[in-house]
C-alpha cells in the first residue's frame, strides 16, 4: 500500500481519536462510580488508545525522524494532550502510562502489552479517584 495511503488512514484515525476523546471525557466527567460497563468500556478505549498512539502514530513518527527517542516524545506528548480534559493527576498519569508503552513498543512491537499496561495501570489510577 501506498505511504501517503496510509498516511491517511492514520490522519484520519487520529482525528477520530480526538472525537472519541471529547465524547469519552464528557462520559467520564458526569460518571463518578465504577460499573462493568464503565470498566469494560475503559479497556475498550484504552485498546483503540494504544493501536491509534503506538501502531499508527508512534511507527509513523519513527519512520519520519528514524529516533525512537523522538518518536515516543512526540507520541507522549500527542497523547498527554489528549488528556487534557482531565485532571493534572489523570495527565501525570498519562505520561507515564505512555512512556512505559512507548519504549515497550519499541523493543517489542506488541500493541497487547501496551494495552495491558495502559489498561492495569490506567484502571487502578480510575478507581483511586472514585474512592
Amino acid at each position: 500500500m501506498d505511504n501517503n495511503i496510509i498516511h491517511l488512514i492514520g490522519l484520519g484515525l487520529l482525528i477520530q481519536f480526538f472525537i472519541l476523546k471529547l465524547e469519552y471525557s464528557e462520559f467520564m466527567i458526569r460518571v463518578k462510580t465504577i460499573t462493568l460497563r464503565g470498566f469494560i468500556g475503559y479497556g475498550l478505549y484504552a485498546l483503540i488508545q494504544e493501536i491509534v498512539a503506538r501502531g499508527l502514530l508512534q511507527q509513523w513518527i519513527k519512520s519520519l525522524t528514524k529516533s525512537s527517542f523522538w518518536s515516543i516524545i512526540i507520541t507522549t506528548t500527542i497523547f498527554c494532550l489528549c488528556h487534557l480534559f482531565f485532571n493534572y493527576f489523570i495527565i501525570f498519569g498519562a505520561f507515564i502510562i505512555s512512556i512505559i508503552c512507548g519504549v515497550v513498543f519499541d523493543k517489542n512491537k506488541d500493541i497487547m502489552s501496551c494495552f495491558l499496561i495502559h489498561f492495569i495501570i490506567g484502571g487502578l489510577g480510575k478507581m483511586l479517584l472514585f474512592i
